[in-house]
């Protein structure tokens, strides 16, 4: 198990082994990030159009439950991530917007998400992993406020 952990914290970049967690699944490692932090009404989470229902469900339950406000980024016309809509809307949000929470790469047609998901102190991240591969290395640059949801049988099957 050290040594697993080990791996995993080196292909993700994580800077200690401390900061690696097993779950059960992605799914799973999610809903413990989203039930684990704590929300005040109008907090704002941020996810895309093209997220798998693991990375949806979690996010509408807690604008049930504690009043958040869950927006979701629209593709551009061709289908991409549109990362000018993603800064705008991060910088109009401001210290609302507590968490980002992006598929790497969609299970839906393998577009994938820039790195450049985190660029402010007061938000935290969860770079949905799942469907990354084994052999791209995450590229996200991890901070104390980010967690990195994966899958170990997700980017065998593809």
């Amino acid at each position: 198990m050290a040594s697993s952990r080990r791996l995993l914290a080196q292909h993700i970049g994580a800077r200690n082994v401390n900061e690696v967690a097993f779950m059960k699944n992605a799914t799973h490692a999610l809903n413990q990030v989203a039930q684990g932090l704590s929300w005040n009404k109008g907090d704002v989470i941020l996810t895309t159009d093209k997220e798998h229902n693991s990375n949806l469900v979690p996010w509408l339950d807690l604008e049930r439950s504690h009043g958040v406000d869950h927006r979701v980024l629209p593709s551009t016309e061709e289908n991409t991530f549109d990362l000018e809509a993603f800064e705008a809307t991060c910088a109009e949000l401001g210290e609302r917007l507590k968490m980002v929470s992006v598929g790497h790469v969609s299970n839906l047609d393998g577009v994938r998400a820039p790195s450049k998901t985190s660029h402010a102190s007061h938000m935290t991240t969860a770079p949905l992993c799942a469907w990354m591969g084994p052999n791209r290395p995450h590229t996200c640059p991890l901070t104390s406020r980010t967690s990195v949801p994966t899958s170990s049988h997700a980017p065998f099957t593809r």
